[in-house]
């Protein structure tokens, strides 16, 4: 039975950061011993700085820690801020609470540098401060009526020789101290000339910490290491959403920035960005805390008054903020790599790496395609053996081993393992990673459809953790539900995805089927613009009945410069007395009479078309023809070529009229 005293480490605990065990010690069931508290905190606060834990997201614990051990919550926090002033460590990688991985794993992703520009500090005189608002009321503006204000006074704390917020302070209703401020002043009400400090969001009444925060409406930015006006006019040139602008009566400007965040972690990732855009100048970046305090407008400080000095500055919204940080960030991201041409002529580029020196590099996107029973998943498993053993794939030789992903979204499990089984061996290679439809479903319910942004990323994922370097997917119609075949602007919610993968350098083979016109892929072309090669398989099986596969492999797109020869396969079953299979596997370059003859099979009648289309001379395909009309295959009509039906009339031609 869980102990009453223990904290609930998933008030703050995120399993991508670990913590060391002895973060137990503050937070386990036993409380901490009086005389033990300071070093065990100051302990276990550096392995959670050293985690990237921050004060917002550990408070709430500490606070519980606090009211459970009768510990000084200001010493706590004390305790936090002396820790956050050195600089984070490697974290401790053994004893961790929660997963086992290592936080520090070399082979972690690092996370990409932000985008955000920090504004850069001008040295000229902006010139003097606005005059403060006559009515420091109007900062009411920044609550709501019913909602409750946090307003505490200045104490002076000896051990930081400075003054502080005194307490946790006293919340007031946002109506009620409206009505006390049309008789009095606010020096009057708060009369403690050594300043008095707001919090800049609601709170629950009585509320002290942050976890008593009710709107996520405002982030606190503040400067100490620039002039006043150098504070003031960077705040307004920036553009953010404020709310209110605030003298603190010293040396700083306070900034309330409308952030209005709908959840705590949403509201961490608006006040990083804040920070990161005023890292230049100084920004505090203690200020993340929703519940914290700003400087109370109208207060006394010292002989200076704490004065109120813009409303509603920048744009409107934080979204309005977002679209013009994302421009920024465009703009950023061109100008850094735009180059002239000597720029670019001496540019380190690394080149993209062969794995089929004739046709395949890593990043390539390509297709295979023919007409169903073809053969074409039984081509795409030899590849993927080669490319996961660095062996060779009947003509192709496969440079180096390459880690492959072969999804498959068609075929029965038990298929796809006695097919990969029978091409290696009876074995399945390491290097080769299968995800097969059945097994996916039947593991959790799951139905891949690539055509969602949320199962590509899920996919791009695995991909990157698992290192792949090639990725099999088999095939389109399976795999890519919703996408129209036939509407080129389909093929967008895909193709961003694609070019992820390329630019992971991750190769992409997709399979897909012919129509009625077994010559070209079903669908738009469209999805062809961005390949590097297609592959088309012409089926030389005499019946479906036949066993295996017989069929020629002919290159229909290849963005390279050598000759690619066609190539003829035969999947043979081979079949032991003990039980055993295996598949037999026999390639030859095709019979090039053979292919003229399939060509103009396919459509192409005449000797340019059909020589444009081999990359051989017009005599050269002349030749061929001859032999074609000597074997009573093809006959010539003027320029154009006519396969013979010998089952249909006789001699009678069978007319292929139609030009490609």
């Amino acid at each position: 039975m869980k102990d009453d005293n223990q904290i609930p480490l998933n008030l703050f605990y995120d399993e991508a950061r670990p913590v060391p065990d002895i973060v137990r010690r503050v937070f386990g069931a036993e409380p901490i011993p009086e005389g033990h508290r300071n070093p065990t905190c100051f302990d276990a606060f550096c392995q959670l700085r050293d985690c990237r834990y921050e004060w917002d997201e550990v408070e709430r614990a500490v606070g519980m820690v606090c009211d459970r051990d009768d510990f000084n919550y200001a010493e706590a926090s004390k305790i936090w801020n002396n820790v956050h002033k050195r600089e984070a460590r490697e974290p401790i990688h053994d004893g961790t609470i929660g997963k086992e991985a290592e936080v520090g794993n070399s082979q972690a992703k690092p996370k990409p540098s932000s985008l955000i520009t920090p504004l850069a500090v001008t040295p000229e005189l902006k010139g003097e401060l606005p005059k403060p608002f006559p009515n420091q009321l109007e900062l009411m503006i920044a609550f709501k009526p019913g909602e409750y204000v946090g307003i505490t006074h200045a104490k002076w704390d000896k051990k930081e020789e400075k003054f502080r917020p005194a307490d946790e302070g006293k919340t007031y209703l946002r109506e009620d101290l409206l009505k006390r401020l049309k008789s009095k002043t606010i020096q009057e009400i708060f009369p403690e000339t050594h300043g008095y400090y707001i919090r800049l969001n609601p709170m629950v009444r009585d509320g002290s910490h942050s976890y008593d925060v009710v709107a996520y409406r405002h982030a606190l930015i503040e400067f100490d290491q620039q002039r006043l006006d150098q504070q003031y006019h960077a705040l307004i040139e920036s553009g953010v959403p404020i709310a209110a602008i605030i003298y603190s009566g010293d040396k700083s400007i306070h900034a309330w920035v409308k952030v209005n965040a709908a959840t705590l972690d949403e509201y961490r990732k608006r006040v990083k960005i804040l920070h990161e855009l005023f890292k230049s100048y100084g920004v505090d970046p203690g200020n993340s805390d929703p519940g914290r305090y700003s400087r109370l407008p109208g207060a006394m400080r010292d002989g200076k008054e704490q004065s109120l000095l813009a409303l509603n500055a920048g744009v409107e919204t934080w979204e309005e903020f977002e679209v013009r940080i994302k421009r920024s960030q465009i703009f950023l991201s061109l100008f850094k790599a735009s180059f002239s041409g000597e720029q670019f002529n001496s540019l380190k580029i690394p080149p993209r790496i062969s794995i089929i020196k004739d046709w395949l590099k890593e990043g390539d996107l390509g297709f295979i395609y023919a007409y169903r029973g073809s053969g074409k998943t039984w081509l795409v498993l030899s590849l993927a053996s080669a490319f996961a053993e660095g062996s060779v794939a009947g003509p192709w030789q496969v440079y180096g081993q390459w880690p492959t992903m072969y999804v498959d979204g068609e075929m029965p499990a038990s298929d796809t393992q006695s097919r990969i089984r029978d091409l290696n061996g009876g074995i399945v290679p390491e290097n080769l990673y299968v995800i097969n439809h059945e097994i996916l479903y039947e593991e959790n319910g799951t139905v891949l459809n690539l055509a969602e942004p949320q199962h590509q990323q899920a996919l791009l994922q695995l991909l990157l953790q698992k290192g792949i370097r090639v990725l099999i997917l088999d095939n389109l119609g399976c795999l890519f539900s919703g996408v129209a075949e036939n509407e080129a602007d389909e093929w967008e919610k895909v193709l961003p995805w694609l070019l992820e993968l390329r630019r992971a350098r991750i190769a992409v083979i997709i399979i897909h089927h012919t129509g009625h016109d077994i010559t070209r892929m079903r669908g738009t072309v469209r999805r062809e613009d961005s390949a590097a090669f297609s592959i088309r398989l012409d089926d030389k099986k005499e019946g479906f009945n036949q066993a295996g596969a017989h069929f020629i492999t002919r290159f229909r797109k290849y963005r390279g410069s050598q000759v690619l020869h066609d190539y003829e396969w035969e999947y043979k079953p081979v079949y032991g007395l003990d039980g055993s299979s295996r598949v037999e596997v026999i390639h030859r370059e095709a019979n090039q009479a053979d292919i003229v003859l399939q060509w103009i099979e396919d459509g192409l009648n005449t000797c340019t078309d059909i020589a444009n289309e081999m990359g051989l001379s017009k005599g050269q395909v002349s030749k061929l023809v001859k032999r074609l009309i000597q074997e009573n295959k093809v006959q010539k009509k003027g320029r154009i070529y006519e396969v013979i039906d010998l089952e249909k009339d006789g001699n009678e031609a069978k007319s292929s009229e139609t030009k490609i």
